[in-house]
């Protein structure tokens, strides 16, 4: 369930918050708290719940029964996410939508990990499109709290 699985590995969690308005420091403020809420879900071992609740990229990625799998594997060689901060952050806008970004230095049960989140804006909600954890932290791109890994799926 290494390496490969865990690279893989996308994840969608019901994430509706409500944002003041669909752009940079907004968005990735509601994506941070989308962050939390998928926490729980995933220490809750609500993996088909998370499915359920996908984006598009997610569902037409990997089916429900495999997803559910995978991510249960994950939290199996984890364990539960203790605490978390945000390392980083990016915003883009371009003609395949709105994507919010965040890196987070997770600290888990069995050890830290380094997890990537990708939320689509859609109006006034956003849905986690893209999900990687690591245990060694992404490159920065060296541009003031941009991962250099694309949020964009």
């Amino acid at each position: 369930m290494r390496g490969t699985m865990q690279g893989w590995l996308l994840a969608a969690v019901p994430a509706l918050v409500m944002l003041a308005g669909c752009s940079g420091p907004e968005s990735v403020k509601a994506a941070r708290a989308n962050v939390d809420a998928f926490h729980r879900q995933f220490n809750a071992g609500e993996y088909a719940a998370i499915w359920d609740a996908a984006g598009s990229e997610i569902q037409k990625t990997v089916g429900r029964e495999e997803f559910a799998k995978g991510l249960g594997g994950v939290h199996t060689f984890w364990g539960d996410a203790l605490a978390t901060s945000q390392m980083s952050w990016s915003y883009k806008d371009n003609s395949g939508g709105s994507y919010s970004s965040v890196v987070m230095k997770t600290d888990f049960k069995n050890g830290r990990g380094y997890e990537q989140f990708a939320f689509r804006n859609i109006g006034e909600k956003q849905v986690l499109a893209q999900y990687n954890i690591t245990k060694e932290p992404p490159p920065s791109d060296g541009a003031s709290g941009s991962p250099s890994a694309s949020a964009t799926p």
